[in-house]
């Protein structure tokens, strides 16, 4: 069809970022279906779905089946990987900002676990003394 060395090698990195991102999202299916996964997983469809119609509306124009206004249709093509590249991003900043904050809450527990622990120990102390 004639694309160019650089289209080609856009494919592949795109096709290596889609990998990436459905891996992860079907990585984090299992932890739970947040907002931030579904975000995640509607962006990922957006961009998959952006890099097939960068293949498929050459095809189809060269071959005069494709109708209207083709400037539109690729503008179009390159507006849906975009969009759904914000919202991967979007979801992936949420799903961050989750796992910070419970790592931040685990840290505190554990922190309280510990002066629990001690304060337990003195008081064991404390009561052996008095006896």
């Amino acid at each position: 069809m004639g694309y160019g060395i650089f289209f080609m090698l856009g494919v592949i990195v795109s096709l290596a970022i889609l990998v990436a991102q459905w891996v992860g999202i079907l990585g984090l299916r299992h932890v739970g279906r947040s907002g931030a996964w579904w975000s995640m997983a509607v962006g990922v469809a957006f961009s998959t779905l952006g890099l097939i119609t960068s293949f498929a509306l050459p095809f189809l124009f060269s071959r005069g089946i494709g109708g209207g206004s083709q400037h539109f249709a690729f503008i179009a093509s390159s507006a849906i990987p975009a969009f759904g590249s914000l919202l991967f991003a979007i979801g992936f900043a949420m799903h961050g900002l989750k796992a910070s904050r419970s790592a931040s809450r685990m840290q505190e527990l554990e922190q309280l676990t510990a002066a629990m622990s001690e304060e337990i120990n003195q008081l064991r102390e404390a009561g052996s003394k008095a006896v």
